[in-house]
């Protein structure tokens, strides 16, 4: 639907009467509402400004498929830490976490007493 409504096209699925009314839902004011808090809400930097958007890196491929890709290469299956640190590590090589936020879940992971606390893993 996300392509469908940013490039305007009806799919040969949708019938006329129902692209009307995707159109006028699309303009209301309440699609209108919905969308800019949803849009801050995906873009809401957790740490502080300047710390970027706190993510993972998998993209739309789930979880699954890349523990079955990771599986597959390394011909066993990965273990929970080696599976976030893909998944939370920039081009996935496993040095440089995505955000501070992912680092210190990591660390808490691997070492729960190197926190003081679980909220200190929180925030």
């Amino acid at each position: 639907m996300h392509k469908l409504k940013k490039n305007c096209l009806r799919s040969d699925f949708v019938t006329d009467e129902v692209w009307r009314k995707y159109l006028e839902y699309w303009e209301s004011e309440d699609f209108l509402v919905r969308s800019r808090q949803k849009s801050l809400n995906r873009n809401t930097e957790v740490e502080r400004p300047g710390t970027r958007v706190s993510k993972h890196g998998g993209g739309s491929v789930s979880f699954v498929a890349i523990n079955e890709r990771l599986t597959h290469t390394s011909k066993r299956t990965p273990t929970v830490n080696e599976l976030y640190l893909h998944l939370h590590t920039v081009n996935h090589k496993e040095v440089t976490f995505i955000d501070a936020k992912s680092e210190r879940f990591y660390l808490f992971i691997v070492n729960p007493c190197s926190l003081s606390s679980r909220a200190d893993v929180r925030s």
